[in-house]
């Protein structure tokens, strides 16, 4: 029989002992640090079996309620201050997230020719128009975009060549239709971004032992059916009256063909709602409720461990404040450039994830501890601890578990 720690022993049936020589109920489920399990249909469980109280839940619903009505009132305001006030920050904290939890699927020569490629869109952004039309520009940042998906199919799909020829032919159809019409392009873009933590979340949701239904209806509410009730016209009634500040935003994130002072007016203030969630994902929830990924990346990148990478949000977002002060027009250029980084790297890591490519980081089971390993059969013959053989070490997963 497996003994814990003092010596105390536990029933002969197999059950892995945790701490104190505790046993778990002897049906596969896995355990975490303490000891603690989660049921087989929820998935594997985070460090010591998350369970989401209702701080979190409500959290988002008083978020949602305060984004909503400034959005209504004030879209204009929300997009611009938001930006200048969270846009850095969460860019840092983003890239955090995603290169600690996804830590497999951004690494080597796949990392450096994404980085390659992101780089480039950076300065088809910066570079400006009087050195290259602006549809030049466009036109280079659509194909390197759409060459950031070909390298994570390729990359992914490499042993299944039907998947990776039907892959192509999908990514060469949807690159044309994009070349053909670029404004239609970056408006879907502008909003695709903000709709993209949904899949981020509904994949750290696994780890969920309770709770998980309700946390997902929350999340489809604000990223959903939100922004669908705005843009029904239901809300037209309160919507504030339109400005020429409002319009010249506006034209950014309506498509051109449905661009009227009404449904402008809709469009911007789904955008100023979903970037304000966007932030309150990427600022708030996930560096509180996702330490895993958070500790991943410290170990990755030691020299941002601590507070070092809210600091560095907080110091760049500080002096493009400023260059928003002095010229919103320049500030949203160096701002474009810098988030083409976070905004396109988290795009192969969710392809991969819809591939089944990113299962193995992204499910993997909790990390094996000495106490939650399985333990030996019965020894045939009464024999002594220390006459045993050891157990068969069990390989570690790559990747910190949820």
């Amino acid at each position: 029989r497996p003994t814990g720690p003092g010596g105390t022993t536990g029933p002969d049936d197999g059950r892995p002992t945790g701490p104190g020589g505790t046993t778990g109920p002897d049906d596969g489920r896995p355990t975490g640090p303490g000891g603690t399990t989660g049921p087989d249909d929820d998935g594997p469980t985070a460090p010591g079996g998350a369970r989401l109280g209702a701080a979190p839940q409500v959290g988002f619903v008083l978020a949602a309620v305060a984004a909503l009505v400034l959005a209504l009132r004030a879209p204009a305001g929300l997009a611009v201050l938001g930006l200048a006030l969270f846009g850095v920050l969460h860019n840092v904290l983003e890239l955090r997230y995603v290169a600690g939890r996804f830590a497999a699927v951004l690494a080597g020569p796949l990392l450096r020719l994404l980085l390659v490629l992101v780089t480039g869109i950076a300065l088809c952004r910066l570079v400006p128009p009087s050195l290259v039309p602006r549809t030049v520009a466009q036109a280079a940042e659509i194909l390197l975009a759409y060459g950031l998906l070909a390298a994570a199919c390729r990359s992914g799909l490499r042993g299944r060549p039907l998947l990776l020829a039907g892959s192509g032919a999908v990514l060469a159809g949807a690159a044309a239709g994009s070349l053909a019409f670029p404004a239609y392009h970056f408006v879907v873009l502008a909003h695709l971004h903000n709709v993209v933590p949904l899949l981020f979340l509904w994949e750290w949701s696994r780890r969920l032992v309770r709770g998980r239904a309700l946390f997902l209806v929350l999340q489809c509410g604000w990223v959903l059916v939100v922004p669908a009730v705005l843009l029904s016209g239901v809300l037209d009634g309160v919507l504030a009256p339109g400005t020429g500040w409002t319009a010249r935003l506006a034209v950014g994130y309506t498509p051109p063909a449905w661009l009227t002072p009404g449904v402008g007016l809709r469009f911007l203030a789904v955008f100023a709602f979903l970037q304000t969630m966007h932030y309150v994902v990427w600022v708030w929830f996930l560096p509180r409720y996702a330490p895993d990924a958070t500790g991943a990346f410290e170990r990755r990148v030691p020299a941002l461990r601590g507070g070092r990478a809210w600091l560095l949000g907080g110091a760049v977002g500080g002096l493009l404040a400023v260059l928003f002060a002095a010229d919103y027009a320049q500030g949203r250029t160096v701002y474009a450039a810098l988030a083409s980084y976070h905004a396109y790297l988290e795009f192969p890591v969710l392809l991969m994830l819809v591939l089944g490519l990113g299962e193995a980081p992204a499910a993997a089971v909790p990390l094996p501890t000495p106490t939650s390993l399985p333990a030996p059969t019965a020894p045939t013959a009464p024999t002594s601890l220390t006459s045993q053989a050891p157990p068969t070490p069990v390989p570690a997963p790559t990747e910190e578990s949820p």
